[in-house]
This record gives C-alpha cells, structure tokens and sequence, in this order.
C-alpha cells in the first residue's frame, strides 16, 4: 500500500504555492481556483489506482475517474471561455 493521503498533501500543498503565485500576477483569482480544481482533478486521476477504496462505495474505480475527468473538462472550459 502506498501513503496516498501524504501524496495528497503534497500534491495539494504545491498546487496552493501555484494558486498563490498565479493570484499575485493576475488580476482575477478564479484563475487560480480553475486552475487548482483542474490539478487536483488530474492527481485525483492519477492517485487513484494507488488507493484502496473501501468495499462499501457505491461507485466503482472507473466511475470516480469519469468524475474527475468531468471536474477537468469543466475546470478547462470555464477557463478557457
């Protein structure tokens, strides 16, 4: 088993010094939170094939990868529109 929540830390640690920075050369935060929804989305993507998910979900593996992937795509649109 991996350490998938201190992965998640750093990972979400580093996203927010990369918030932190784009908010401070940008005029418009929203930059910096589309942004952070599509990187966390894509290490969501990522970390969870190294997780073991309880029995007892509802949804199945590929399930929460479309999930994320939906978060990604809307994250991109918005910030792209």
């Amino acid at each position: 088993m991996h350490p998938t929540q201190i992965y998640e830390l750093i990972y979400a640690i580093l996203g927010g010094v990369v918030v932190i920075f784009i908010n401070k050369k940008n005029i418009f935060t929203e930059i910096g939170v589309l942004f952070f929804g599509m990187w966390f989305s894509v290490f969501r993507i990522i970390n969870m094939y190294f997780r073991q998910l309880p029995k007892s979900l509802i949804l199945s593996t590929w399930q929460y990868t479309i999930i994320y992937i939906l978060i990604f795509i809307g994250c991109f649109l918005v910030f792209c529109v």
